[in-house]
């Protein structure tokens, strides 16, 4: 049982994605063995990615996160429509 606050610090803002040392537009960058599906669900959107490839060299990168944001078009404004974190699992 986590409040709000702690999920969000927990699994979604697990890390300063502000200040992510890569970034890209429609592009991804992390990557494993879970489904992603963005590009399919969220058609006619743009997305940025926000990555840290690692924190800890004993992981060997295992300990990767990505945030993304994806944005839409609507009357010539764009909207924050999702907000996708990505990590490592097994």
């Amino acid at each position: 049982m986590l409040t709000v606050a702690d999920y969000f610090k927990k699994f979604v803002y697990n890390a300063d994605f502000l200040h992510a040392p890569q970034t890209s537009l429609n592009k991804m960058i992390g990557g494993g063995n879970a489904l992603n599906n963005l590009t399919t669900i969220y058609k006619d959107c743009v997305f940025t990615e926000h990555h840290f490839s690692g924190f800890d060299e004993k992981y060997g990168g295992m300990d990767w996160c990505s945030l993304r944001l994806v944005f839409k078009s609507y009357n010539n404004n764009m909207y924050l429509v999702a907000v996708v974190h990505d990590q490592w699992t097994i």
